[in-house]
């Protein structure tokens, strides 16, 4: 059998032995796993098996010539050595980039893909001379109009190594003439010579979102400028385990399985299943397959000529060049079909053969479908038993991460920004995405996002007294309206319709009503307007706009539309005083979530005083009688618990790599939170009637905590709209509350810290021990330590949560004004901890901070821990990280890392 081979070079320095392993170790798999699909093999070319002892200028030129320059792709490869100069260059490896450099000028076809490694480098081991060097080499090949790839991993390298050398190889494949024989059963096989070229017109298909965002840096946004693969659930496993397995849309399909890939995927409506189906068309072509995109609702049959003509006719649509299915053998093609819950009308009795005949055509099957279709038939035959199958879930904190520096990175340079500025931007983004999707408000699928981001960026709030986060929920409904009904005059009418009934629903306390109950309201709310609308119109309406669900009664779908719908009902009718009493009501009940979230609804969609004088005045009452921390003389017993202050140490690792912890734990969190999401509280069912003072201290504790994060909410919101004593009210109480609420934790800890070190004593002196004393000696520490620890995790907590709910650079004045009527210390760390957050390090606060709390324990290490936080989160001035470690006595950690991530090229 004759096939195209292909050569690849490799050339780096010393200190990437591991790199050129993973190289020749991709180089094996590409040829094993790619036998039999294509006519072509590599053979990779290196100074280790390509050269011999000989004599020439100088080593490098014995290298030069045994190595030649017949090779068709050059790879580079560097981390912090540039390597040995030679006669001609300041390295070897610069020599052979050069060699390979100018064949590329003198018009040969040759690929240069360069690597540079950014993983931590240790200060005592590092030839600074050889790093910078290696810094203006990568600023040289960037001038020259090349774009290299950076990574932080060796696992990364070898996937994107994978990655780009197949797209090269097929590339190189339309016009390489060099050719080698290879005697192997693969030969009888029938195989194309030509690698298909998909039709620009399909192209432009693939290229698209699927929806009409618009950016502000880039005209035409492409699938590729937004696109973040989804995390899976495994069915199979998760039906077995308890555990949260799951898996990543991208690593799924990594490589080509020799056995055949065969994937169901299935999801709600909104969870992007089409744009993972072009996704996953783009990825495979690239490893080689044939993809051909179907979609469900053309299946109309099971029969196998069918199938093959529809799929001939798809090819023909979607290649440039047609093809048939007898061309390749059945292991090239990948069969994509979206929404196959559609196929065959979407009669599952005719799935079992519908897969038998597609299995029959090809190896590689990947399917997507609603989350409720069904896996058997009638005959309980399992039409997807040799499927892997998974389910699409949520966007995670770390995928919300991902998607929102896509947007806002798109389109910048990152070597002409100050990263801390992007980084800054993701933050504010997230937590504004964190408030608008809120506790299962809006699924977290891309769409969404994606409309969240777009929204924020244009700002282009038509309704003045909505805040941004009012805006875009009405935005999302209206497209729903949109979409379902053809009279556009109509609109207003379901608007209103659903306003009433979602407040009906509120009302009686109801979350699903019956047809014939629904039936009651609908004679209702048409004899009151003076309608006659059908009600099975009304309803299938709703049902296309995908906003309310009728199965065997009646319940309004996501969440988000029933908040909205109360609160615009609420918002609508707030000059009236049974609305205003309920207003009241909820205000001091939100520790029930269902009142905390339609307070919150009615805040995006207004901001009239009245609620905002209710909150502030509801939040003056929580623990009234509790004076506010000030974390001065009032925890002299806690700073008595201990000699003296915890040593505070300082990774010094890169930002990106402590924000990846971060996100790892959020993850968790929220993963906990989802597999608990359906339990039921005390307090799930309190009523606007039932008496608040019978509710326990966790609930008053929750009250305080949500009125925080509403207070603050209304005050970044509102910010340049309420006048400047309704701002320092709202941000004095905010703080109060928040200090009243941790002075509880404190003084309950400090008043009994004696008789907790006292109980456990004697719990040691009853057990038979014969070093009684020593060791209630030293457990008489151990709990002085712990409680010490366990008073500033609480300070550390509210310090926090105060300063991330309120903070925001617009309000500095209003901080200020705070600050300069109680210039406490727990005044001025929140003060410092919301100047953190927008800010870089300021000195001049961190030395007045630290002169005046420095003889306070818990204080200090509340200010050094606010500083060691900052620099995990944010790139960091060299100098000022020393300075601000040295000022306030914090120990940097003796393996200092370098980070060179800043301002660098990224692939």
């Amino acid at each position: 059998m004759i096939v195209n081979l292909y050569r690849v070079f490799l050339a780096s320095p010393g200190d990437t032995k591991e790199e050129r392993k993973i190289t020749e170790a991709v180089i094996e798999s590409i040829n094993s796993d790619f036998e039999g699909h294509f006519n072509f093999r590599v053979e990779l070319l290196t100074w280790e098996n390509n050269t011999s002892p000989s004599f020439g200028e100088d080593g490098q030129d014995v290298i030069n010539k045994d190595i030649g320059l017949d090779y068709d792709i050059f790879i580079g490869i560097m981390w912090k050595r540039f390597g040995t100069p030679t006669k001609r260059a300041e390295s070897g490896t610069e020599e052979e980039f050069t060699r390979a450099y100018d064949k590329l000028v003198n018009g040969d076809k040759i690929k240069i893909m360069f690597y540079f490694s950014s993983a931590p480098l240790e200060q005592e081991n590092l030839d600074i001379d050889q790093f910078k060097k290696v810094q203006l080499f990568k600023k040289k090949i960037g001038d020259l109009g090349g774009y290299y790839w950076t990574y932080k991993t060796l696992e990364e390298f070898q996937k994107e190594l994978r990655k780009h050398l197949i797209k090269h190889l097929l590339d190189l494949s339309t016009f390489k003439t060099d050719k080698v024989e290879l005697t192997t059963n693969e030969a009888q096989k029938p195989i194309q010579n030509l690698i298909p070229k998909i039709s620009e017109e399909f192209n432009i298909f693939l290229n698209d979102p699927n929806a009409n965002f618009a950016h502000s840096k880039k005209d035409k946004l492409l699938l590729e400028d937004l696109y973040v693969a989804p995390d899976l659930r495994n069915l199979k496993i998760y039906k077995k385990v308890t555990a949260y397995n799951t898996d990543n849309l991208d690593l799924l399909t990594d490589a080509i399985d020799v056995n055949g890939i065969k994937f169901l995927l299935v999801g709600d409506e909104s969870a992007g299943k089409t744009t993972a189906c072009k996704f996953i068309f783009g990825k495979y072509f690239n490893q080689g397959l044939l993809p051909v995109f179907l979609k469900g609702s053309e299946i109309n049959n099971y029969h196998q000529e069918s199938l093959l003509k529809l799929i001939e006719y798809k090819i023909s649509d979607q290649y440039h060049i047609p093809f048939s299915c007898i061309d390749f053998n059945k292991n090239r093609y990948l069969l994509i079909i979206d929404d196959f819950h559609k196929s065959t009308k979407g009669k599952n009795r005719y799935w079992y053969k519908l897969i038998k005949n597609l299995e029959s055509i090809s190896d590689n099957i990947i399917i997507t479908g609603s989350n409720l279709m069904p896996i058997e038939n009638i005959s309980k035959q399992d039409s997807f038993k040799n499927f892997n199958q998974y389910s699409i879930l949520e966007f995670g904190p770390i995928l919300r991460a991902k998607i929102v520096d896509k947007w806002n990175t798109l389109g910048v340079d990152l070597r002409e920004i100050d990263r801390n500025d992007i980084l800054r931007r993701n933050d504010n983004a997230l937590s504004q995405i964190k408030t608008i999707t809120g506790k299962n408000y809006i699924p977290s699928f891309p769409f969404y996002l994606l409309s969240i981001l777009q929204a924020m960026e244009s700002g282009n709030i038509q309704n003045s007294n909505y805040s941004i986060h009012g805006f875009y929920y009405e935005l999302i409904i209206n497209e729903s309206f949109n979409k379902a009904i053809k009279d556009k005059r109509e609109i207003s009418l379901y608007y209103n319709y659903l306003t009433h009934f979602s407040y009906f629903l509120f009302q009686t306390e109801q979350k699903e009503i019956s047809i014939s109950d629904f039936q009651s309201f609908h004679d209702m709310y048409c004899e009151k307007h003076d309608l006659s609308y059908n009600l099975d119109t009304i309803l299938n309406t709703f049902q296309k706009s995908n906003l309310i669900v009728k199965v065997n009664t009646i319940f309004i779908k996501e969440n988000y539309v029933y908040y909205f719908f109360v609160a615009k009902f609420i918002a609508n009718n707030i000059h009236k005083k049974d609305i205003k009493e309920i207003i009241t009501k909820m205000s001091i009940r939100i520790f029930r979530d269902e009142y905390s979230s339609i307070i919150m609804f009615v805040t995006h969609l207004s901001k009239d005083d009245f609620i905002i004088g209710e909150l502030v005045k509801n939040a003056n009452s929580i623990f009234d009688k509790i004076e506010i921390a000030k974390l001065e003389n009032d925890i002299k017993g806690i700073n008595e618990l201990i000699a003296n202050v915890p040593k505070q140490v300082l990774d010094i690792v890169g930002v990106e790599t402590k924000r990846e912890e971060q996100l790892i734990s959020q993850e968790d969190e929220e993963r906990l939170d989802k597999d608990f999401e359906n339990e039921k509280t005390n307090y799930d069912n309190f009523k606007l009637s039932d008496d608040v003072e019978t509710i326990d201290f966790y609930a008053r504790i929750t009250l305080a905590l949500k009125t925080i994060d509403i207070l603050g909410q209304i005050t970044k919101k509102h910010w340049g709209e309420i006048d400047g004593e309704q701002k320092y009210n709202l941000v004095k109480s905010t703080y109060n509350l928040g200090l009243r609420t941790l002075n509880i934790y404190l003084q309950y800890l400090q008043n009994n810290s004696k008789d907790i070190i006292e109980h456990i004593k004697e719990l040691v002196e009853e057990k038979h021990i014969r070093d009684r004393f020593q060791l209630k000696k030293t457990v008489e520490e151990t709990v002085r330590d712990f409680i010490f620890r366990l008073c500033f995790v609480s300070t550390w907590g509210i310090t926090k949560r105060v300063s991330n709910s309120i903070g925001y650079d617009k309000l500095k004045n209003t901080f200020e004004r705070v600050l300069k009527e109680q210039p406490f210390n727990s005044v001025e760390l929140i003060d410092l901890s919301i100047k953190l957050g927008y800010s870089s390090i300021p000195i001049d606060t961190v030395t007045d901070c630290k002169h005046k709390m420095e003889k306070n324990k818990l204080s200090t290490i509340l200010l050094q821990n606010l500083i060691i936080d900052h620099i995990y989160m944010f790139d960091t001035d060299f100098k000022i990280k020393q300075q601000v470690c040295a000022l306030l006595g914090i120990s940097v950690q003796e393996q200092l890392k370098i980070s060179n991530t800043s301002k660098v090229k990224k692939g």
